[in-house]
């Protein structure tokens, strides 16, 4: 402006004190994990907070961020409504954020947690057929006898029961089969390996 004469020189030089230089986010990936930290403290509400996986992380450090520090705090905002109190994954972002080829985080639950969910899935009434079935024919069994039991073996031994039982109803498709339990795939998949269970 200075050059085309629509612009005096003396005043630029005047206001031209400090000059900061701002890079574009796509300049400094690097600094991405901690704007994400300093934008969700600034945006939570009602507690409400959010976490990244290591994958969305990488994802999002993949990125050209277009419209900047901007573009990401609108994102954040749109994840925090979406996942409240959430741990986000890659494959929860929008498909444009999504630059890695990986599996969905699934996190890797104390063997107690599954133990639990073993025994509201057999005892929690959730109506699947193939469980009160199972409920009706070992009646009997699930009163404590007087001397005792092993509850890990006994926990053990229904959860092979009843993933036999939906292995054998859809005809060994293991993805029909975690459906049926209401759990996810790669869930069933360690479970088979765990109890060595196989299609004879």
């Amino acid at each position: 402006m200075i050059e085309e004469g629509l612009f005096r020189e003396d005043l630029y030089y005047r206001l031209n004190v400090f000059p900061i230089d701002s890079p574009a986010l796509r300049e400094r990936k690097e600094d991405i994990p901690l704007l994400l930290q300093e934008l969700v403290s600034r945006l939570e509400g009602d507690n409400a907070r959010i976490k990244f996986t290591e994958n969305a992380l990488t994802s999002l450090m993949e990125h050209k961020w277009a419209g900047n520090v901007r573009e990401l705090s609108n994102l954040v905002e749109r994840l925090m409504i979406l996942y409240p109190n959430r741990l986000v994954d890659m494959t929860d972002l929008p498909s444009k954020y999504r630059h890695l080829d990986v599996e969905s985080y699934e996190p890797d639950y104390p063997e107690e947690l599954l133990e639990r969910d073993a025994i509201n899935a057999v005892f929690g009434g959730s109506g699947n057929d193939s469980e009160q079935e199972f409920h009706a024919e070992h009646n009997s069994s699930t009163e404590l006898p007087n001397d005792g039991l092993n509850l890990k073996e006994y926990i053990s031994e229904l959860e092979v029961s009843l993933i036999t039982q939906a292995l054998d109803q859809q005809d060994w498709v293991v993805a029909r089969a975690a459906d049926a339990l209401g759990m996810r795939r790669t869930t069933l998949v360690e479970k088979m390996r765990k109890y060595d269970i196989s299609k004879v």
